[in-house]
């Protein structure tokens, strides 16, 4: 990319740079505003998970215990720590 040499061309290059930049600002916000909706809902989700009435093991997909949460806990008779969890629990829970 070249840069204009007369000055009509540094300005029209300044005015959309400026533009780019407030398009990118809204794009920003917008993105932000997704993460802290998103972020709600997973703890919405894990609440619901950990607290259900019933026992649930997620699985990985080679067959291991990737997450349990605490009605699992009580059946098994184990708490997760000593069941050797594989991943992030709090990322498995999808």
């Amino acid at each position: 990319m070249t840069l204009p040499d007369d000055p009509e061309g540094v300005r029209a290059l300044a005015e959309d740079l400026q533009i780019h930049q407030a398009e990118l600002e809204v794009q920003n916000e917008e993105l932000r505003e997704a993460k802290v909706l998103l972020e709600a809902s997973r703890d919405r989700f894990r609440a619901l998970f950990e607290h259900a009435p019933v026992g649930y093991i997620i699985l990985d997909d080679a067959g291991l215990v990737a997450d349990v949460n605490l009605a699992a806990e009580d059946l098994i008779g184990e708490d997760r720590v000593r069941l050797h969890l594989h991943g992030d629990p709090k990322n498995n829970a999808t």
